[in-house]
C-alpha cells in the first residue's frame, strides 16, 4: 500500500491556526477521534458552544480538517480530521503530530 503523502499546508495559515489555545486542544481532541460534530467536541468542555463551530471553521480554512453533512443528521457539520495527518507517541511519551511545516506536541 503505498503511503500518503503529507498535505502541501500553507505555513501561515497553519501557524495562524495553531496560535490560539483552543483551536490546539480541538485540533488534539479530534487526533484521538478522527471525527466529530462541533456539539460532540463541544461537549467536552473545550470551548463554549458558539465560539467551537468559530474556531472549527478556523482549522477548515488552515487545512488541519474537513467538513462534510454528517450522515445522520444533514443539519450538521462533521468534522474529520486531514487523512494525511496522525497522532502518535513519540519516544519521551508525547503526543506529536507533523503538519509538514511544524510539529506539535502536547
Amino acid at each position: 500500500m503505498p503511503v500518503a503523502a503529507k498535505p502541501a499546508l500553507n505555513a501561515d495559515k497553519v501557524y495562524f491556526a495553531l496560535g490560539h489555545p483552543g483551536r490546539r486542544r480541538l485540533l488534539e481532541s479530534l487526533s484521538q477521534r478522527r471525527s466529530c460534530t462541533a456539539a460532540e467536541v463541544g461537549s467536552g468542555g473545550l470551548l463554549k458552544r458558539d465560539s467551537t463551530s468559530k474556531q472549527l471553521q478556523e482549522l477548515v480554512k488552515a487545512g488541519l480538517m474537513t467538513m462534510a453533512a454528517d450522515e445522520a443528521d444533514a443539519r450538521r457539520q462533521r468534522y474529520t480530521l486531514h487523512p494525511c495527518l496522525t497522532a502518535a507517541k513519540n519516544s519521551a511519551g508525547q503526543w506529536e503530530m507533523d503538519l509538514g511545516c511544524c510539529v506539535m506536541r502536547w
